[in-house]
């Protein structure tokens, strides 16, 4: 059972879903299957305080406001509101509607909140607080439910990972190594000291993100692996020799 703020959130998601978005996830055929998903968790604190300034009504005010900010941000990126935990909210990239750069897409998601969060903190003048935790992984997506009530999730260890990261960051965004060697190429990040977290037996090593990065290195590779190119100047003139000679209609042989 749903409380009355996570009801509320519900429609709030819903009723700001872009046309264009919403367009694209009724295309779909939703069916349980197995797929590649980034899932994020956002963990808002600090309501609390504000309970003890404001009345119930203004707090209740805020509480939305500031969810349609995060909201706004995870539609911008073509992600989708799987879920509100009381004042945390569950967001997936790569389902139901997938991308090839959806760890990405979910990182910058986190970047661009935690900068909407400040902006908000300046304007309402309040001090809320953001923690974000996100994993990239296999995941069994579909209907949960019953036939009068039919709700779209994903479940699987990946979301339960998502999930522990969330509680270990303070006030930051913690990610997995998956998404690390997914996007590290476009942002800067810092690996802390490996943890042990609830349902793993192995420690698990999370990744600060900083920012991102001023000039991204150039994708190359089926490994998911980045790297410069650099000292490749002969490799590359001798490509460029034998273009010129088959767009002079001579074949060639690299």
């Amino acid at each position: 059972i749903i409380s009355s703020i996570e009801r509320d959130h519900l429609h709030l998601a819903q009723s700001h879903l872009p046309r264009k978005l919403r367009k694209k996830i009724s295309s779909l055929r939703i069916e349980g299957e197995r797929k590649n998903v980034t899932v994020l968790f956002a963990d808002i604190s600090g309501f609390t305080a504000l309970s003890e300034k404001l009345d119930p009504e203004e707090v209740i005010e805020l509480i939305n406001r500031c969810f349609k900010v995060l909201i706004d941000v995870i539609y911008k990126y073509e992600g989708t509101i799987d879920k509100f935990i009381g004042d945390c909210i569950m967001a997936l990239f790569g389902a139901p509607i997938t991308h090839e750069d959806d760890p990405e897409r979910a990182v910058r998601t986190s970047l661009e909140i935690m900068g909407a969060l400040d902006r908000f903190n300046e304007e309402h003048g309040t001090k809320l607080s953001i923690h974000i935790g996100i994993n990239s992984g296999t995941v069994i997506a579909g209907g949960v439910g019953s036939d009068l009530r039919m709700n779209y999730t994903v479940m699987g260890d990946t979301v339960n990972l998502a999930d522990r990261l969330m509680e270990e960051a303070k006030d930051e965004i913690l990610v997995s190594e998956s998404v690390y060697k997914k996007t590290n190429y476009l942002f800067e990040m810092r690996g802390l000291e490996s943890v042990k977290v609830k349902g793993k037996t192995k420690r698990i090593k999370p990744y600060r993100v900083i920012g991102i990065k001023g000039i991204p290195k150039h994708k190359r590779g089926i490994s998911e692996l980045y790297s410069p190119l650099v000292g490749r100047e002969k490799e590359f003139e001798k490509i460029k020799s034998a273009l010129n000679k088959v767009l002079q209609g001579n074949g060639v042989v690299l």
